[in-house]
């Protein structure tokens, strides 16, 4: 049985496990990666994103004119937003600066992310097919647990 979104997910999952990759190479310790302090890691990476996003949106809608209204109408939700993507960045920036560090379980525990989107995203949202999206997101919790375990 194929699925019509076999081949995206497959250059998906392609991408992130180079990123993966990528990241314990420049941020691992000498002899293992480069050694780039995380912190200079971090914000070039956030510099870089927010290019790309700036210019998704100018493209496709309306762009510097549209962050002024969003900023305007959720700035509580978006300040804390920025601040828990940031920590979570940092922490697993660190994490993979480890010399004896398992970028895998790391990746693993940074995917659980997944389950808490499902739910609160589907309860927020009020998504259609919810139960499926959170059998799945349960599954998926499990092959973690088995990795870590």
């Amino acid at each position: 049985m194929e699925f019509a979104g076999t081949p995206a997910a497959l250059n998906a999952l392609l991408l992130y496990g180079a990123c993966t990759v990528g990241d314990r190479y420049f941020l691992g310790p000498a002899g293992i990666g480069l050694g780039v302090p995380v912190t200079s890691y971090l914000a070039i990476m956030q510099v870089l994103i927010a290019v790309i996003f700036l210019v998704l949106l100018t493209v496709f809608h309306d762009g510097v004119r549209g962050i002024g209204h969003g900023l305007a109408t959720a700035w509580a939700p978006l300040v804390a937003i920025a601040v828990l993507t940031v920590a979570y960045r940092l922490s697993q920036g660190y994490a993979a600066t480890f010399a004896a560090g398992k970028i895998g379980l790391v990746t693993s525990v940074k995917r659980t992310s997944v389950l808490f989107a499902t739910l609160l995203g589907g309860e927020l949202f009020h998504e259609h097919h919810f139960l499926q999206r959170a059998v799945a997101a349960g599954i998926i919790v499990l092959g973690i647990v088995l990795l870590v375990v």
